[in-house]
């Protein structure tokens, strides 16, 4: 019988894959104003599955390793799933996906699958205009209320 802290173990081991993976993907990328934590967590849901799908064959055969009276002998063989689909694998598609959507976002010729995969159209003009000078970076010049021909107040970063 699985104890509170196992059964706490697998819930984590179940959505953090997703959760990195979409983490990866809004990185560098304009968030959504308000925040829209259902979209996320149901994105995240459906990247942790497809993960965890693309390694069933091998969780299932750990499972049954780890279910016999020598499941100390696969301690090792567990750390390296923990390490291939808990980490290496939200990695290894979190990152490409987020190039991809960037890519999308900053031409602003989103497909119906961008808007899928978690792409998402600026939501203003400045928005629009950073996520495209993120790639080689920019100057921006603000003048600020109050300017006056006298005393210009203007900020340059």
């Amino acid at each position: 019988m699985p104890t509170t802290l196992l059964s706490l173990l697998v819930a984590v081991a179940a959505v953090l894959p997703g959760f990195v993976t979409v983490e990866l993907t809004q990185r560098q990328r304009a968030v959504q104003a308000g925040g829209d934590a259902q979209s996320v967590v149901l994105r995240a849901l459906f990247y942790a599955l497809l993960i965890h799908l693309a390694w069933s064959w091998w969780t299932w055969q750990l499972a049954q390793d780890l279910s016999g009276a020598h499941w100390q002998r696969h301690l090792g063989e567990l750390v390296t799933w923990t390490l291939v689909v808990l980490v290496a694998s939200p990695v290894a598609l979190g990152l490409p996906l987020n190039r991809l959507l960037r890519k999308a976002e900053s031409g602003g010729s989103l497909s119906w699958w961008h808007y899928a995969l978690g792409g998402r159209d600026a939501r203003d003009a400045w928005d629009l205009v950073f996520q495209r000078a993120t790639m080689y970076g920019a100057w921006v010049l603000v003048h600020l209320k109050g300017d006056t021909p006298d005393s210009p107040r203007l900020v340059l970063g």
